[in-house]
């Protein structure tokens, strides 16, 4: 190696280190704390943020980002200035964009394969028009950046929940009897089973009536047999005198007392269905 490589090389490779060095060094979490390692180091709009502890980069994380930014103003004022770059096809804040049928019934996070409440607080986004819960924001860029591997263990997933109390033998296409060559297709958040690749196609040129005909499908299948007499959300016992709102999530029919408890569902839809699960699995009656 020449001289000026043995001397230019060195100054790259610390320019490239300097490049990536967290723009704190105040804890944003603990403002009394100087930073004197860079063990616990954050990707945040773009830009690295240390913590002082492991503690500290477990409680950033729980913190939605404009708390984030916030705790980060606190000890930076410069990073008032620092804004994220856009995510495409993301809607952060509008669940209402999403059919209640086609909310995330699982609440497990693609990245780390466990409960997205683990840590906390889950991170709920809107991508390619699909309700996505993850434990942490840093799961999103990894999610995004190898889509089709995660939408695929997803959907194994999405068919291991909701095959089991499927409401109909027979397809919602071409009406006939699901065989052993069935396709088990996964539209967004939900199983939809079909006769054949015929019907898939189908399904694919008009989702929207197909899905109707399968939410009547449900109700008709759970009604009757429905393992709960109180509304999921408040608690509250029905009432002969009044029917009960039905709206289908994860292929499941949820009865609550009042259009105001089926907004609340979109919350964590996660969590109403799973308490509509352990409800027929205590009742011992299928679906």
């Amino acid at each position: 190696m020449s001289t000026l490589l043995r001397i230019i090389f060195p100054l790259l490779t610390m320019a490239g280190v300097a490049a990536a060095a967290p723009v704190n060094t105040i804890c944003p979490m603990m403002p009394d704390e100087k930073i004197v390692d860079e063990d616990n180091v954050v990707e945040f709009n773009g830009q690295q943020v240390a913590l002082c502890c492991g503690k500290c980069k477990r409680q950033w994380n729980k913190l939605d980002d404009a708390a984030r930014q916030v705790k980060l103003t606190a000890v930076l004022p410069t990073a008032a200035s620092l804004t994220a770059e856009p995510e495409l096809d993301i809607d952060e804040t509008d669940l209402t964009v999403v059919a209640m049928s086609q909310l995330d019934s699982l609440g497990l996070c693609p990245k780390s394969g466990g409960d997205a409440g683990a840590m906390g607080k889950s991170t709920r986004r809107i991508i390619n028009g699909v309700d996505v819960t993850f434990c942490c924001p840093p799961c999103i860029k990894p999610y995004k950046e190898d889509y089709a591997a995660y939408r695929d263990k997803i959907a194994t997933k999405i068919i291991a929940q909701q095959k089991p109390y499927y409401p109909s033998e027979l397809c919602i296409v071409t009406g006939k009897k699901l065989g052993d060559d069935a396709v088990d297709h996964v539209h967004g958040n939900r199983l939809v089973r079909l006769s054949d690749a015929e019907a898939l196609g189908a399904f694919n040129a008009d989702p929207a009536t197909f899905e109707e005909r399968l939410d009547f499908a449900i109700a008709d299948a759970q009604r009757d047999d429905y393992p709960l007499n109180t509304c999921v959300v408040a608690g509250t016992t029905f009432v002969e005198e009044k029917k009960p709102t039905e709206v289908i999530v994860g292929n499941r029919l949820v009865k609550v007392c009042c259009g105001g408890c089926t907004s609340k569902i979109r919350k964590e839809p996660y969590v109403i269905v799973k308490k509509i699960n352990d409800a027929w699995a205590a009742a011992e009656v299928k679906p």
